[in-house]
């Protein structure tokens, strides 16, 4: 019997791990480093993944996946933040303009302190933010409060894609910071928005995972094969507006 459970959040991807039995997982950034030190998920072996060596290296060499010259992560799809913001409205010039308004959704994930990060280093460039990933204690502390600033004021933190439609059709919200896939669903939605990439921004991938004790390893190889093939990623990538790790399932038509 196959079981395919979904999941919006890092918590809740935990959470449903430790109530079931998987053999593979598909787990962001924020999850896969946990999933790694607590031994939930073991090192794939990529020989038997015919198509892994054709994925870039930037996204194989990621460090949320990779561990002590180990593979922990097949990358499948990924993303570069995205600033939506209403038609009619000003582009926004960078990532500090989702801070200044309290009319903003802001996703309620680790990745947004690196963009809360990439706001402070152009309007506080003395605080001396260099890596988005590597913050000092005091550009940490600055950029959560960053993050915090406003909440009263309208501002939204955001699981569910919906809750940004529903802000920018009732008016509640101008600024958004979202992925691809969120704006396709405001524009099937039929809301007159634009989307502006913040430069620099940050993106984010997200892998295969193979269980550390695997009950049916034969299979779950067979999936790791099936989503690093270009076809399988092509078809994913146009589903949900992301972007394929591997440039093969760029060619030809989903």
């Amino acid at each position: 019997m196959t079981t395919l459970d979904h999941v919006r959040t890092a918590e809740e991807l935990h959470k449903a791990y430790d109530a079931a039995s998987y053999d593979v997982v598909a787990a962001g950034p924020e999850a896969a480093g946990r999933l790694i030190a607590e031994g939930k998920v073991g090192p794939v072996n990529t020989a038997l993944l015919p198509d892994y060596h054709d994925i870039p290296k930037r996204l194989r060499t990621l460090p949320a996946y990779n561990r002590g010259g180990k593979v922990y992560g097949v990358p499948y799809l990924w993303e570069a933040t995205q600033l939506v913001y209403d038609a009619e409205g000003e582009r926004p010039r960078g990532a500090d303009a989702l801070f200044k308004s309290g009319a903003a959704a802001i996703e309620d994930d680790p990745l947004s302190i690196a963009v809360a990060a990439l706001a402070l280093r152009r309007t506080e460039p003395d605080l001396g933010v260099d890596d988005p990933f590597q913050l000092t204690p005091a550009q940490l502390d600055r950029a959560l409060a960053l993050l915090a600033d406003r909440a009263d004021k309208g501002r939204i933190y955001w699981t569910d894609p919906l809750d940004v439609v529903s802000g920018f059709a009732d008016g509640s919200i101008s600024f958004a910071q979202t992925s691809p896939y969120v704006v396709s669903l405001l524009r099937r939605a039929g809301r007159p928005v634009r989307a502006a990439s913040p430069d620099p921004g940050p993106g984010r991938a997200d892998a295969w995972m193979l269980a550390a004790e695997p009950q049916h390893p034969s299979c779950a190889y067979q999936w790791l094969r099936w989503t690093s093939a270009p076809r399988a990623q092509r078809d994913a990538a146009a589903w949900n507006g992301l972007a394929p790790a591997n440039p093969g399932a760029c060619t030809g038509r989903a």
